[in-house]
């Protein structure tokens, strides 16, 4: 308790700092930022004549479950309005669509209206629509939608952040103890600070009001909401994203590894608003990335002090924040931030203490846990360094450590290898895409570029260089690199056992930034590569050359740190050269984050972001990937006059009644999910309840009350169609988890519990050595 007290005087204007954040998001849990507010005026409307009566129809809403209230606003007197809120996907029991969610008639001369209604579960397809005449339509003023109460609460991140700092900061005082000095202490407040400073320029655009548009944002937006609605249902760990592509459905989670998107997912069903869950998880990542590469940059080299500079240049390194922000490739940033650590890792196994190799699990699972092109581009790299490294295939202790690292890597992570596999299979767009990787090559000039990024663009072919996205690699980086190549060949003094080891690790990080680098320009014979059986499928698996420049990024950081460590003889002189690196690093990273938060799109609020996007990567290759986007959440027939009742809808569920004249062996219906094999489909006579105890027979099973599993397809659309054995009945459909895939979760489970079992039973016999061996001493 003493050191406790001890650490709270010491610290107390933090402690006073964060009980004002934790008060003012207190108070501002229900200000006008935290309600759902929509507003368009007149002009933002779409009005359109008919013979008899003029529609005037809002844009698109995208409304979270709650209550709301829909205003409307006239300039002056007019005749009968009829104002109406409808969900346009929303689809009625009798297969119609379009639910009306509240409606209301504005009298001769009112000049204004409310609708209060109630959304039960997310709509994304909401709109305000007037019929009146047309000389009353040019009378509108606008229409407005807010929320009866608060939707979102972002003010929690702030609470809870506060509250991480005033619990971690005395339980971090308390396990350090009286181990370090005073001189200690300040040196790692310094590098405390050092490393916050650069994960706070490296995430200074999340910390604006605005959130900017990326490549790949809506998507990754939408899975967080999608893992957000999967815990909501019941699902862990989730693999069906039930609110996915407009409400039919998708597995993304079998698919992109989503482990690290639980975080932001949980904030969500806190309260916790899209964007701000986004913008936490990226200031997450930055301050992962600084902490983690310094540790490993740290451990590889042996010091402190290059090590620091090392995870700078990698923090602030262009390459790995054009990821960020200009790509928002969450992916393949998550995984940037563990490949230091897997560097160290495996490095420990080749030329180190082998029996660190747990550290090589938890690097390499959670990139597997991040993206699964980095997961190919890792194991390649490490691969490289196994063959420079023959001695390591004669040491037999590094070889078990190894095979015990991929085994346990292996069974760590069967929950996401298992669903991915029973998924390949199937004959998927993706799957059948067919990348021609010198059509994404670059020039030099764009790996050399300084200046004129153009940070908002897109990627372009081969030939185009003017408008086209960034692929930098920084400015930093290649001075640092020049720096150790001239101390590498000019330096002739004598050599201590460090500099020597830090000189062979530096010529190989720089051998393999170039030899990446060279791959990703145009020179590089990629249609030769291609041709190859195997290596042209591995390689093109990556789709663009420039994916490697996150090799360069995480060597070229290693090999510049040394060059500013070791160019100058003086100590003092080297002390200014590290400095200066990092101001090199932080400029050349301010430029680039400028030029992008100037010259980007952005919105202000949830309210403006389209959250309709579709992914369409793993929808049937041989159907029409997009042709779902075009249609309602109606059931289909392919027989007409086919008729629908009892239509019930959920997320990954869908039940209905049909009866079907004249059926014949080939007449499908039509359900609107995403096809996906893990649909369990349970046809129903209508007369019995539905559900039961099933005994398997063969495709499908049946039990005393007529109910009969069928086998699902997928239609042109690349949706969930099945074929009804019945003139008339009831089919049901639900997502259910197929046991082999419950099999691989409970492996990986145990795997960790046996993990963490082992680390603290580890930790527990050092504590007793080393407080026998200090006993022994004392005497």
């Amino acid at each position: 308790m003493d050191r406790l007290a001890e650490c709270i005087k010491r610290h107390w204007w933090l402690y006073v700092l964060c009980l004002g954040v934790m008060i003012w998001g207190i108070f501002s849990w229900n200000s006008s930022s935290s309600f759902y507010e929509r507003a368009f005026q007149k002009e933002a409307l779409t009005i359109s004549a008919a013979t008899e009566q003029c529609y005037v129809v809002s844009p698109d809403l995208y409304l979270e479950p709650g209550e709301y209230v829909a205003f409307l606003t006239l300039s002056a007197g007019h005749g009968d309005i009829a104002f109406t809120v409808c969900d346009t996907y929303g689809v009625s029991e009798d297969n119609k669509t379009g639910i009306s969610l509240g409606d209301m008639e504005l009298e001769t001369g009112e000049d204004a209206g409310s609708i209060s209604f109630t959304v039960e579960q997310e709509m994304k397809h909401v709109h305000m629509e007037l019929t009146c005449s047309e000389e009353d339509a040019e009378l509108i003023a606008g229409m407005e939608v807010r929320s009866a109460h608060p939707i979102y609460h972002d003010s929690l991140v702030s609470i809870l952040l506060a509250l991480l700092v005033m619990v971690g900061l005395p339980v971090y005082s308390l396990c350090s103890g009286g181990k370090w000095d005073a001189a200690e202490k300040k040196k790692r407040l310094v590098i405390g600070g050092v490393l916050l400073t650069a994960a706070m320029i490296a995430s200074l655009p999340m910390l604006n009001q605005t959130t900017y548009w990326g490549h790949d944002i809506w998507f990754h937006l939408s899975r967080i909401d999608g893992i957000a609605q999967g815990l909501l249902d019941g699902q862990f760990p989730v693999r069906m994203h039930p609110n996915g592509n407009h409400g039919f459905g998708y597995a993304t989670s079998v698919f992109y590894p989503e482990a690290f998107l639980y975080i932001p997912a949980v904030l969500r069903i806190m309260g916790v608003s899209t964007y701000m869950a986004y913008k936490t998880l990226l200031v997450g990542i930055n301050l992962a990335a600084a902490v983690i590469s310094y540790h490993s940059f740290s451990k590889l080299l042996k010091s402190q002090k290059i090590g620091l500079l090392a995870a700078v240049l990698y923090t602030l390194s262009l390459y790995r924040l054009i990821n960020l922000y200009t790509r928002a490739a969450v992916g393949e940033s998550l995984a940037m931030v563990f490949f230091p650590l897997l560097m160290w890792a495996i490095y420990e196994i080749v030329r180190g203490n082998e029996k660190k190799w747990l550290w090589t699990v938890a690097a390499y699972s959670c990139i597997i846990q991040s993206h699964v092109i980095s997961i190919v581009l890792a194991a390649i790299c490490i691969l490289i360094f196994l063959l420079c490294n023959p001695a390591f295939f004669r040491d037999k202790n590094r070889l078990i450590a190894m095979g015990k690292a991929a085994g346990t890597t292996l069974l760590l992570n069967l929950w996401f290898f298992v669903p991915l596999l029973a998924h390949v299979g199937y004959p998927y767009y993706s799957m059948e895409m067919n990348y021609r990787m010198r059509d994404g090559s670059l020039y030099l000039n764009q790996l050399l570029a300084v200046t004129g990024f153009q940070p908002q663009a897109l990627s372009a072919d081969l030939g185009v260089v003017t408008g086209e996205m960034p692929y930098a690699i920084g400015f930093g980086l290649l001075v640092g690199a020049a720096l150790f190549l001239g101390w590498y060949l000019f330096d002739n003094i004598r050599k201590n056992n460090r500099e020597s080891l830090h000189r062979k690790i530096g010529l190989f990080c720089f051998w393999m930034s170039v030899c990446a680098a060279v791959m990703t320009l145009y020179p590089f014979p990629w249609d030769l590569v291609q041709s190859i059986p195997g290596v042209g499928k591995v390689l093109g698996s990556f789709q663009y050359p420039w994916r490697f420049l996150s090799v360069p990024a995480l060597f070229l950081s290693v090999t510049a740190a040394l060059g500013f460590s070791y160019v100058c003889v003086k100590a003092e002189t080297r002390r200014i050269m590290v400095t200066g690196g990092m101001i090199t690093a932080g400029f050349c990273a301010l430029i680039y984050l400028n030029i992008f938060c100037e010259n980007s799109e952005y919105f202000l609020n949830r309210n403006e972001m389209p959250m309709d996007k579709y992914d369409y990567m793993y929808t049937m290759a041989d159907g029409n990937w997009g042709a779902f986007q075009q249609r309602n959440n109606q059931l289909e027939a392919s027989r007409p006059g086919t008729v629908f009742s009892e239509f019930e809808r959920g997320y990954g569920h869908v039940s209905f009644h049909y009866v079907m004249e004249g059926r014949t062996e080939e007449d499908y219906i039509e359900i609107p999910l995403i096809f996906d094999p893990d649909y369990r489909i349970i046809y129903s006579d209508g007369n019995n309840d539905r559900g039961g105890n099933y005994s398997s027979t063969g495709n499908s099973y049946k039990n005393a009350d007529k109910e009969t599993k069928l086998e699902g397809g997928w239609s042109s659309n690349s949706l969930l169609s099945v074929n009804p054995p019945e003139d008339e009945g009831v089919i049901t459909v639900d997502y259910q988890v197929p046991w082999y895939d419950r099999a691989g979760d409970l492996v990986s489970l145990v795997t960790l519990l046996g993990l963490l079992s082992g680390v603290i039973w580890n930790r527990k016999s050092c504590r007793v050595k080393e407080r026998q061996r200090r006993e022994d001493q004392n005497g």
